[in-house]
């Protein structure tokens, strides 16, 4: 009898705590806004535009976003950091040189 007991409680913790790594990670949206904003307050993204450039729209990549200027394509790698701890995923970004958008130059 002990033992059913000990069994179906390992199973409900066992059940429980995989439930909470599963709920760690941001949903998508929450996701990619959260990386969205971290990029535009960058300082690598003001030293690979400039201040002058006005964002015309942000796609994303397989790899990342793509920030699109005026003058400019510009990638950006998303690295995500595992962690053992729950929470949010961790991540880093990769700024790419930005890619003249200029077919004459």
């Amino acid at each position: 009898m002990k033992k059913n007991i000990l069994k179906k409680s390992a199973f409900v913790l066992i059940f429980i705590l995989c439930s909470i790594k599963g709920f760690s990670a941001l949903p998508p949206f929450y996701q990619s806004s959260k990386e969205i904003k971290h990029i535009l307050k960058d300082e690598r993204l003001h030293e690979k535009l400039g201040s002058g450039q006005m964002i015309l729209n942000i796609i994303k990549s397989q790899t990342g976003w793509i920030i699109i200027t005026p003058k400019y394509h510009l990638n950006v790698d998303v690295k995500y950091i595992p962690s053992q701890k729950v929470g949010p995923v961790g991540f880093d970004f990769y700024f790419h040189d930005p890619i003249s958008r200029d077919l004459n130059e």
